[in-house]
């Protein structure tokens, strides 16, 4: 009878292991492809990219976690990021700002588990009206020219929107 039992503490123990190795693959490679991300990001001052179609930051065409540390490099080095074209999927959210007088618009991007979104600034380009944008919780996809621009003494950063789809 302890036989047995040592028996299924040994399976437990190897199923165990085998789990934790699978965990911990699965943050190397997590970690390895936002090095990728983070070594292949612009610079501040490297100037001599051009705009072309493979200059694009296709969120759209990445998986969830590759997406998701692709943002964070964009959080991580914002400036590094001004003038790259980047296209994404996501959820709108409008933002009223009485004391400014101002509207806000935001896209918001979720990984595959729904635990950590991602929330950036959009301007459509031109003068947009309010009826320019879509609905509220809509899903829509974007195309634009990451930017900057100063606000009360801050820098805010944000897409420029050249395209934008609704979805639904």
């Amino acid at each position: 009878m302890a036989s047995g039992k040592k028996a299924r503490r040994a399976q437990a123990l190897k199923k165990a292991r085998r789990k934790k190795i699978a965990v911990i693959s699965a943050c190397a490679l997590v970690i390895a492809a936002a090095a990728l991300i983070i070594i292949n990001s612009p610079r501040p001052g490297n100037d001599d990219r051009t705009d072309t179609a493979a200059s694009i930051t296709d969120f759209t065409a990445m998986s969830s976690t590759m997406a998701y540390a692709a943002i964070n490099s964009i959080y991580e080095n914002p400036a590094g990021h001004i003038g790259r074209t980047i296209r994404a999927r996501g959820t709108y959210h409008p933002y009223s700002d009485p004391s400014m007088g101002q509207y806000y618009h935001y896209i918001t991007l979720t990984d595959a588990p729904g635990c950590c979104p991602q929330i950036l600034e959009f301007k459509l380009s031109g003068e947009p009206s309010r009826q320019d944008y879509p609905p509220q919780n809509a899903l829509i996809e974007i195309t634009g020219v990451f930017s900057s621009y100063e606000e009360l003494g801050h820098t805010y950063y944000y897409w420029a929107v050249e395209d934008l789809i609704t979805m639904n």
